[in-house]
């Protein structure tokens, strides 16, 4: 334990001037850009965006069903589904050391309500910055890559205890439970995108040239 505790406290000790000195490379890296668009801003009309202005096109709660319920030909902004096989993944994914992305995602949903719920508009308030932005539902994308992160955990799960205990109960030889647990993955992928494809396709529409 001793050992543990000192490999830990020297690793520590280590990552703080690392992360200092990434931090102060990126920000050297990246001020010939930041800058200038830091000014452009500041003289742009999203400065001067109102709370009212700022929460354009919230997410109405009604949405969140789309979660589970796709909205086929539905307004872009307003798109949450992100396919049945990742979502319940998500669920197979909840684990105590996956507690970061569950709040990262579950504060992102809060978010997208913009003016529907408390969090946009205590927080428009009080973080500085914030007025530039609009279409608060535009954080889904948090939601999306939270719900990606738990559903690799409850796929890495399901292959690693649940699937290999039924195909121990199944009683299959070796090669055919080797097989089965190479493809199971693949498949989950496949019927993801599929279903991920037909609720896009409707948000296209082809025209003549």
């Amino acid at each position: 334990v001793g050992r543990r505790f000192h490999f830990r406290g020297a690793r520590g000790r280590r990552g703080g001037p690392a992360a200092f000195g990434f931090t102060f490379i990126f920000l050297s890296l990246t001020a010939i850009l930041a800058l200038p668009l830091a000014q452009f801003v500041m003289s742009s009309s999203r400065g001067a965006l109102t709370q009212d202005e700022a929460a354009a096109y919230s997410l109405p709660p009604l949405y969140l069903i789309g979660l589970v319920i796709p909205n086929l030909g539905g307004f872009h902004e307003w798109m949450t589904y992100v396919s049945v096989v990742p979502l319940l993944l998500a669920f197979a994914g909840l684990q105590r050391w996956t507690t970061f992305w569950v709040v990262a995602t579950l504060t992102a949903i809060a978010f997208s309500l913009g003016s529907h719920f408390i969090l946009f508009p205590l927080l428009f308030r009080i973080l500085p910055g914030l007025g530039f932005l609009r279409v608060p539902p535009r954080a889904w994308f948090i939601v999306a890559l939270g719900l990606c992160i738990l559903a690799a955990h409850g796929a890495q799960r399901l292959r690693q205890v649940i699937l290999h205990r039924l195909l121990i109960q199944s009683r299959l030889t070796r090669p055919h439970a080797h097989t089965l647990g190479r493809l199971f993955l693949p498949a989950l992928v496949f019927l993801a995108w599929a279903d991920l494809m037909r609720v896009d396709s409707t948000l296209l529409e082809a025209r003549p040239l």
